[in-house]
């Protein structure tokens, strides 16, 4: 194992254990850092930066949280409420949008009718 894993924290996020393959996978909590034990020997068959993990992170605002600190996900949870409210309101206005010329051209032919 390098050296410099011992320098990272410690703390673990989850571990993914894999029956079939003999192989459970450690994610720690502070770093991106992704480690692939075989179950039956206990030896490090792969360690490695959890680049999808990272992405995840990004994508859902956690990376934030972990930036700043915050406890309970506050910042995930108000970017994804924020994100999901704004989401239903382009939904509406587009449908609004598309629907609402249909309507005044219907309007208009019949009242020239």
């Amino acid at each position: 194992m390098p050296r410099t894993a011992f320098s990272l924290t410690q703390q673990v996020d989850r571990i993914d254990i894999r029956l079939e393959k003999g192989i459970a996978k450690v994610i720690f909590l502070r770093h991106y850092t992704e480690l692939q034990i075989d179950c039956a020997s206990g030896l490090l068959c792969q360690w490695r930066n959890g680049f999808n993990d990272f992405v995840e992170h990004l994508h859902d605002g956690t990376i934030v949280d972990r930036l700043l600190g915050t406890e309970n996900e506050q910042v995930k949870i108000s970017y994804t409420t924020i994100t999901s409210i704004g989401l239903i309101l382009l939904s509406f206005s587009g449908f609004w949008m598309w629907r609402n010329p249909k309507r005044m051209r219907k309007l208009k032919s019949d009242n020239q009718s």
